[in-house]
């Protein structure tokens, strides 16, 4: 017999040479002996890890899925590309989102999501299907090649997408239900011991007490008695003890009963494991005004970006031919949704942008899903700064034109003024004379 059943068959409740005090209850606490298996459903179903996944799941798989490409002229977007369509159309069950949420959830939990391409004779993709991490082996060969094991199937690398979370080898992901095991195993306890707690099941209100020894017939009776009558829907009323029998109330400690602290600590902890703010987990405990908006930055920039720009990496080098990517084509997951702030910093953004030539009007409307405007693809600048040295220039050159001009403008002036003066002087002597 094991240890754990001997302390179970120890302080059974149907022993009556066990002594019903504090000690003994508290060894009965389900903590003690429970044993929730870590499996992927059982974890999914902690609150905070479900939050977790299902908002970065959905966070990705609604973000558009383009493929770019660079040239003189700059960055461009590819308006349609067969694997673009393959995507939006994974297999025949899933569409793109459902699909990319399966895949993110088995990125977060297992830190593997491995994807079956199933290619054509042509090698363009019929469909892609997620497979099961715990079916995958994924091996090594002598050539240095990766070749996936499902079952009696042998794939080729260059026909598996796989998404990797931590990695050691860079190989295969570290598994986080494995990486994190006595995290959620203390979070499935504290599920467990609540529910039984909270279902009179982890400690009795009360115990009978009775100087004399009873007969194990006479304590079964007792207590079926006693279950019967004040036990269940019973509960509460008035009790008629005899013998020399005594009630004794068991209080609960309230520290005991609310497992908010416990709670509290299971959150904040997987909230570190997956990168998500604990206000998107309903703790609102720690938010201002003012951090909020750098808050959903942060958990884009430094959650999201890195998930995105691993698949799209993927995506590039196994969907696209080596023509492609030697044309400087590549997947990107457009993030210009999530970064959109308010609707006045949005406009302020967008207006200084334009002004510095950066975008056009019409590149700004993009960014806004409205519709172009005849001549909005021209470019602005603002004349109205330019360099120190540059300005100092100017100002001498300004200087000495204005030199110059007073100068003209003096020659000019003084010859009418000396004809008048002599022909004033010429009529005064005709007077006089």
């Amino acid at each position: 017999m094991g240890i754990l059943q001997t302390l179970r068959s120890y302080f059974s409740l149907n022993n009556p040479s066990t002594p019903l005090n504090s000690a003994s209850l508290d060894a009965l606490s389900p903590l003690g002996f429970n044993n929730s298996e870590v499996t992927v459903l059982n974890v999914l179903g902690i609150p905070a890890v479900s939050r977790c996944c299902k908002l970065i799941g959905q966070t990705i798989s609604g973000l558009p899925v383009e493929v770019i490409g660079k040239n003189d002229s700059g960055i461009y977007k590819l308006e349609q590309h067969p694997m673009l369509d393959a995507l939006k159309e994974p297999n025949a069950f899933s569409p793109q989102g459902d699909f990319f949420e399966a895949v993110i959830t088995h990125l977060l939990l297992r830190g593997n999501s491995i994807v079956k391409i199933d290619r054509r004779r042509d090698r363009s993709v019929r469909g892609l299907y997620i497979l099961d991490p715990d079916e995958v082996n994924i091996e090594i060969t002598k050539n240095r090649n990766l070749v996936y094991k499902v079952h009696d199937e042998v794939i080729r690398d260059y026909d598996i997408l796989h998404f990797k979370d931590h990695t050691l080898d860079g190989v295969a992901g570290l598994d986080k239900l494995k990486l994190h095991h006595n995290l959620w195993k203390l979070a499935l306890e504290n599920i467990t011991y609540a529910v039984k707690y909270y279902s009179n099941g982890a400690r009795p209100s009360g115990v009978l007490k009775t100087p004399e020894v009873l007969s194990d017939q006479a304590y079964n009776r007792l207590r079926n008695s006693w279950e019967s009558r004040y036990g269940g829907a019973n509960k509460g009323k008035t009790a008629i003890l005899e013998g020399g029998m005594t009630y004794e109330s068991i209080g609960a400690n309230p520290n005991e009963a609310s497992f908010d602290s416990t709670t509290n600590l299971v959150q904040q902890q997987v909230a570190q494991v997956f990168g998500v703010p604990l206000y998107l987990l309903g703790d609102m405990s720690k938010m201002t005004f003012n951090n909020t908006e750098q808050l959903a930055i942060q958990y884009v920039k430094y959650t999201i970006l890195p998930v995105v720009e691993t698949m799209a990496q993927e995506l590039t080098k196994k969907l696209l031919t080596e023509e492609e990517k030697g044309q400087g084509l590549k997947f990107n997951f457009d993030l210009n949704s999530l970064l959109k702030a308010d609707t006045q910093n949005r406009a302020e953004y967008l207006s200084k942008l334009i002004n510095a030539g950066v975008l056009s009007i019409n590149d700004a409307r993009r960014i806004e899903n409205l519709p172009d405007v005849d001549g909005g693809d021209n470019h602005f600048l603002q004349v109205n700064m330019m360099e120190i040295n540059k300005l100092a220039n100017n100002q001498e050159q300004e200087v000495e034109e204005e030199g110059e001009a007073l100068a003209f403008a003096g020659e000019h002036v003084e010859a009418p003024r000396l004809a008048t003066s002599r022909a004033s002087h010429q009529q005064h002597r005709a007077r006089d004379g």
